[in-house]
């Protein structure tokens, strides 16, 4: 959690090409040495892939923290073409714009006052469900796939806004999930049990 997926890169004595490229670290393997890795952009990959095949050359991510970055290399990852941060830091937003131009991807204008998005978009939120819902009313039509971090409540402000509109809003517990199983075949070797986390994270949210 912010701060210390930055804080990390000063214990690590090793860090992944990933958590080095995302500049975020959510994994530290302790042994002879500390190795630090980032799960957070598998967790996004495979939450969306799970949950979608649906053709997404668009991305916009609301936030621009560590997550958001994360964020920005599992959209490229998945194939996105074009990239919108929607934040108020200045100064945060444009090192993701940095990230985004490094990863090859075209920068569309974010300081419009209206987001609009398009069928092919995946928008992903990085922020709490009390600062997305300020976001809410800056979207003229929802569209495409949502993914949001939120886990709870839920359904989020975003989530119910796509729900609204039979939209796929993906709940933030399956990257929770799947960044887990990640970190769990890291730190054993051996195979996540998928289902029994799942079955286990499930029943663990509130209702």
């Amino acid at each position: 959690t912010m701060p210390l997926k930055e804080e990390a890169f000063q214990v690590a004595a090793q860090i992944s090409p990933l958590a080095t490229l995302a500049g975020s670290i959510n994994t530290l393997l302790i042994g002879d040495t500390i190795r630090a890795d980032n799960t957070d952009i598998y967790g996004i990959c495979t939450a969306v892939r799970e949950a979608t095949q649906t053709s997404l050359t668009r991305l916009t991510v609301i936030g621009s923290g560590a997550t958001a970055r994360s964020a920005l290399v599992a959209g490229a990852l998945l194939g996105v073409e074009t990239a919108t941060v929607v934040a108020r830091n200045i100064e945060t937003r444009e090192r993701c714009h940095r990230l985004a131009a490094r990863l090859g991807m075209h920068l569309s204008e974010d300081d419009e006052p209206t987001i609009v998005l398009t069928s092919d978009t995946l928008v992903i939120n990085t922020i709490p469900a009390q600062a997305s819902a300020d976001v809410v009313p800056r979207i003229s039509t929802p569209d495409g796939v949502l993914l949001d971090v939120v886990y709870h409540p839920w359904p989020s402000p975003l989530a119910a806004l796509w729900n609204a509109r039979g939209l796929l809003a993906i709940p933030g517990h399956l990257m929770l999930l799947h960044q887990a199983a990640r970190q769990f075949e890291m730190m054993t070797g051996e195979n996540a049990p998928l289902e029994v986390m799942r079955e286990a994270l499930q029943s663990a949210i509130p209702a």
